[in-house]
């Protein structure tokens, strides 16, 4: 290998190294801010409760509404897939000749 090659190969491996340690940087700053974003929502949800609490909604009535909320997402999710698999079904045997 000669001088030249081995400068062009070393400088080739360094703008590599500067890439990923921008990239490095940038995943990390998004990270954090996920991360703070999160803090806030947590914070604003906590807010939220009690707010509700003191406007004369129990904790158990809050709890209702969040278990109804998980109920009903997934009676959507199951009835986009029947609908899904009926609209399968349909074009499957009456679609084709």
């Amino acid at each position: 290998m000669t001088d030249t090659s081995a400068i062009l190969m070393m400088d080739g491996l360094m703008d590599e190294h500067q890439k990923l340690t921008g990239a490095e940087t940038g995943l990390t700053r998004a990270l954090s801010e996920l991360y703070e974003q999160r803090q806030i929502l947590k914070s604003t949800q906590k807010r939220m409760y009690d707010i509700a609490t003191s406007l004369g909604m129990s904790s158990t009535v809050i709890k209702y509404i969040e278990k109804r909320a998980s109920q009903d997402r997934w009676i959507l999710f199951g009835g986009m897939f029947v609908v899904v698999l009926l609209m399968w079904a349909i074009l499957h045997f009456f679609g084709r000749k």
